[in-house]
């Protein structure tokens, strides 16, 4: 969808406040000792809970605290979370969300996050549904460590948890228009929302962004290269839709229904989500060998906000979409029913109906190239459709013991089309054997079904000791099939479908969780668990079939695609409390978890000695650490509150000798694991001669290469082992009627690699993040100045390394060589998508 107009009116709401690890109201000394002032109320054990009292380890976010810092995606909440870091991919990948260094860490659409995302009860677990715009919160709720036994599979590491606004008790009309100087981004959000009759409230929100991009590109095409000049000087040159209806029912006191329905489309022309060179070992020039000139005369391999990526010449890239301008398209339907309908007045049953419908395109320079544009171009889609329905059974019985019993079911499936297209300016066709223009070209599906029961009995062991005992069980099918569209090109005829030698998954976990919470005052708490959790396995998807063998008169697929789940066991403590008549709260937390069968990506020697890097189970892990946040509220500065948060994490792999090694490593510098003994196209060993005067058999050994090292104890991939934040918020009144607020945030965090294979140079250096407000409100009206990432921090937290001075198709790089040979082409560079820098944004809003 295109948003046409340049100038648009939005939607929001007056009323700015603190953002936060934690919240408590102004206090009322004379009830401070009586009961805590606390009003936070979170969903983390699917009941409605003060986040003072709930067993578990929760960063909140209120209304108020989200808007006043325009939080509008999931990396804003990463600046306000210690511990939570992210990572942009190209591709189908989405966003990459680590928490407590525990995240994904290897690049395939096909793949659930360790860290889930949930909106309004909808639980989505691939990449792409984190680059939803957010935008009419009503609450965000960070939840840390594993949360298998409400939140289901794949939140091994923890759960972002957003609820969406319902619909006011009175009608109003809400509209905000902002714009933002550094990337000239325009919004316009509107709302209406109101009572429809006595049991039905409605209501409509919209937002809207055009962006011009943040980042400069500098390429110049080639001449005769198969490459032009870019049709977009900067990136990401963006439009976003975001619509969201709402409506609640409620007929009688005992049942209320709340339907939530999401539309969200995005375009980006210009680069399809590409990235920047920022690390270059070998320099710029061309590859001794080959000549071409893949990277720009003027790169500099910096992380910086200027980046090279040609566009590409339709002539030379035979059917290529969009006329040979990268692309991004993602379009997303969802939302959810629910239903509550209270049984008794102390028993209710919970009905959770959820849909998710994903389709991505994309369109990219292949290896991102600055000068030539590649030899290929990588053509993909990608989809996902989820439909997925939760019972649940829960008491609120005034005696020692309740429940919560309930039964899940989820039937899904995702395609994955990866494609590429060849340069034929630099490969002509007639002598690559290309079918129908590709290089590669096939389709991945894959269809997923499982079905989960969980229970909890909380037991009151005594007024101010409660013990929680709860599991859940899940059974899980996953079924891949895939087709190979250049079935002529290796060698198969006929029906194109590729055999697999692992077609089906099938798997069953039991995750039990036992909490203890101990009360001595309504102000104070303290808790322990053991939890258990796990990843669902699924099938790498990354690049189009092609490897196949013939055995027996048939031809059989020689890519095992499959892995296998990932698991979790571990202890948490903690304490939370309100003191000093409640205007300090502080929450101390303790946590070590031991993660099995770690789905990483690692090179595998297969029995013909070609390496596959894919994803395997092939890394335990150990995340020990300590957390601590505050929120002050000094009765000598009314309107003032102070919170601050810090956090240390250790997380190190305790096993992982399959890692891949880097392009170009040598077996001096640590890729010394998995040798593969050197053939030559005949199958014949290849053999160095340590005398050539004298090549005799004594004074030969066979020429060995080894394919990966040996990372055992070192860093997790973006695990920092400090990070902090401090801010404050004050409001006071102003003239009349009108209230000033004032804000600000420091965010600060240790370095950390954003690159899975550890090299020195995969390592973003520690920095600081400052954000502020100021604004002025009265009953109908905001203004609000937002700043950003004032120190203007270009940030990576995510690599990925390629032979891109060499097109990624020449070769020139020798790894892992007995001898330490090392290739014309040195080290692999590295590429990022970089976060998005300073942001000063001036918006106005107007309540009716």
């Amino acid at each position: 969808m295109k948003i046409k107009s340049r100038l648009i009116l939005a939607a929001g709401i007056g009323g700015l406040c603190l953002p936060g690890t934690s919240a408590i109201a102004q206090p009322d000394a004379a009830a401070a000792e009586e009961a805590p002032q606390d009003v936070v109320v979170v969903s983390a054990r699917k009941r409605e809970e003060s986040v003072l009292k709930v067993p578990v380890s929760v960063t909140t976010f209120s209304r108020a605290s989200l808007e006043e810092y325009a939080t509008a995606d999931i990396y804003a909440l990463t600046n306000r979370t210690p511990g939570l870091q992210a990572g942009k991919a190209t591709g189908s990948f989405g966003p990459q969300l680590s928490l407590r260094g525990i995240g994904t860490g290897t690049l395939n659409a096909t793949i659930d996050q360790s860290v889930s995302l949930n909106v309004d009860g909808l639980s989505m677990t691939q990449g792409l549904a984190y680059a939803t715009a957010l935008f009419d919160m009503q609450q965000a709720e960070v939840l840390r460590g594993p949360q298998s036994l409400f939140f289901g599979k794949n939140s091994t590491a923890g759960v972002v948890s957003i609820t969406t606004a319902n619909p006011t008790d009175e009608f109003e009309v809400i509209a905000r228009a902002g714009y933002e100087v550094e990337a000239e981004e325009m919004l316009g959000e509107f709302i209406i929302s109101g009572p429809v009759t006595d049991t039905l409230g409605l209501r409509l929100a919209a937002r809207l962004t055009d962006m011009d991009g943040y980042e400069n590109n500098r390429a110049t095409a080639a001449p005769g290269s198969g490459g032009v000049d870019p049709a977009f000087d900067k990136k990401p040159n963006t439009e976003e839709v975001m619509l969201r209806g709402t409506a609640v029912w409620e007929p009688t006191s005992a049942l209320q229904a709340i339907l939530k329905v999401n539309y969200n489309d995005k375009k980006v022309d210009g680069d399809g989500g590409g990235g920047q060179l920022i690390s270059c070992p070998e320099g710029t020039g061309p590859v001794p060998g080959v000549g071409i000139p893949f990277l720009h005369p003027n790169e500099d391999c910096t992380q910086d906000d200027d980046f090279y990526i040609v566009d590409l010449d339709p002539a030379a890239f035979d059917g290529i979409r969009n006329n040979g301008v990268p692309f991004y398209e993602l379009e997303q339907v969802f939302g959810s029913l629910q239903v509550d309908y209270d049984i008794t007045p102390t028993l209710t049953l919970s009905s959770v109906t959820g849909y998710y419908d994903g389709e991505h395109a994309v369109m990219i320079n292949g290896t991102q190239n600055g000068y030539f544009p590649s030899t290929i171009a990588a053509d993909t889609d990608f989809t996902r459709e989820d439909f997925t329905q939760e019972l649940r059974l829960t008491s609120d019985y005034n005696h020692p013991l309740n429940f919560m019993v309930g039964a899940f079911y989820h039937d899904g499936e995702m395609t994955n089309r990866n494609g590429l297209i060849p340069n034929t300016a630099v490969l002509p066709p007639q002598l690559s054997g290309f079918v129908n223009g590709f290089l590669r070209d096939g389709k991945h599906f894959i269809d997923m079904k499982a079905a989960a029961v969980f229970g909890q009995v909380l037991w009151q062991v005594r007024p101010d000791l409660e013990l929680a005992v709860g599991a859940r069980y899940t059974e899980e099918e996953r079924d891949h099939r895939a087709l190979n569209y250049n079935a002529g090109y290796i060698g198969v005829t006929g029906d194109p479908e590729y055999p697999l030698p692992t077609p089906k998954l099938e798997s069953d976990n039991l995750s039990p969780e036992v909490s203890l919470t101990y009360t001595p005052t309504s102000n104070l708490t303290f808790f322990a668990t053991y939890k258990e959790a796990f990843k669902s396995g699924s099938f790498d998807t990354v690049a189009a079939p092609y490897e196949v063998a013939f055995e027996n008169g048939q031809f059989v697929g020689t890519e095992d695609k499959a892995f296998d789940d990932e698991n979790v066991n571990g202890f948490e403590v903690g304490m939370k409390g309100r003191f000093f008549q409640n205007t300090l709260g502080l929450n101390l937390t303790a946590y070590s978890y031991n993660y099995e069968e770690l789905q990483v990506g690692a090179n595998e020697v297969r029995d013909d000695g070609v390496i596959a890097i894919r994803t395997l189970n092939a890394a335990s892990a150990e995340v020990e650490g300590l957390e601590a946040d505050f929120t002050w509220q000094p009765d000598e500065v009314p309107g003032l509150t102070v919170n601050g948060a810090a956090a240390y994490n250790h997380a190190r792999y305790e096993d992982f000798d399959a890692a891949p090694c880097v392009g170009g490593q040598t077996f001096s510098e640590g890729c010394d694991q998995l040798p593969v003994p050197q053939v030559d196209g005949s199958g014949n060993p290849i053999y160095y001669t340590d005398d050539p005067s004298t090549p005799t058999d004594e004074s030969t050994i066979q020429q060995v290469r080894y394919s990966a090292q040996d990372l055992s104890g070192e860093e997790l991939l973006r695990a920092p082992e400090w990070t902090a934040s401090l801010g404050f918020n004050y409001q006071r009144p102003v003239a009349q009627d009108w209230t000033l607020n004032l804000g600000a945030n420091t965010y600060w965090t240790d370095d950390y690699y954003h690159n899975i294979l550890l090299r020195d140079d995969m390592r973003q250096d520690s920095f600081f993040k400052h954000d502020a407000s100021i604004s002025l409100s009265d009953d109908r009206w905001t203004v609000a100045l937002i700043g950003k990432n004032l120190g203007d921090e270009i940030i990576c937290g995510n690599s990925v390394n390629a032979n891109i001075a060499n097109g990624n198709f020449f070769g020139g790089v020798i790894t892992g060589d007995a001898m330490d040979m090392q290739g014309p082409a040195g080290k692999e560079e590295l590429i990022c998508q970089t976060e998005r820098g300073r942001e000063v944004w001036l918006q106005v809003t107007a309540r009716f």
